[in-house]
């Protein structure tokens, strides 16, 4: 891969990112459904963590893979290995969750929503887990 300057890297960044977009909306139709699930659950991260420390982690782990998985693409294209970035980034807020349903149970709306978040996103990094182990094995 070839040095960029700034104007080329944002310029490879915003392609990477709406091939990204292209990859998701030519996804089968439970695919699309399945993404707007996951939004609807976690989205309202963004508003709980100013008073919740596991949503800060789950809204941090989203502007992660904001970031992260654009330049993955940038590097590698579209492809299975996306869910590279859902199970480097999840995984520790799956545990987050987790734990704190534990130590809190299922009580209040927030831990009702937590549970929801850790349910989502450990459908989603099995998803991810087959999907990278299919790129690795050779499967495009």
């Amino acid at each position: 891969m070839k040095a960029l300057n700034a104007t080329e890297f944002k310029s490879a960044f915003m392609a990477a990112n709406d091939a990204g977009t292209a990859y998701m909306q030519s996804s089968p139709l439970w695919v699309q459904i399945w993404i707007g699930i996951m939004m609807v659950v976690l989205l309202p991260a963004f508003v709980l963590m100013f008073k919740y420390r596991e949503a800060r982690w789950v809204a941090w782990s989203m502007v992660l893979l904001g970031i992260w998985t654009p330049l993955l693409m940038m590097a590698a294209g579209p492809s299975r290995l996306w869910g590279i970035t859902h199970l480097s980034f999840w995984t520790p807020v799956v545990c987050v969750a987790v734990a704190a349903i534990i130590r809190n149970g299922t009580e209040s709306k927030y831990q009702k929503w937590l549970v929801a978040v850790a349910a989502v996103m450990s459908i989603s990094l099995v998803f991810d887990l087959i999907d990278v182990i299919r790129f690795f094995s050779g499967e495009v």
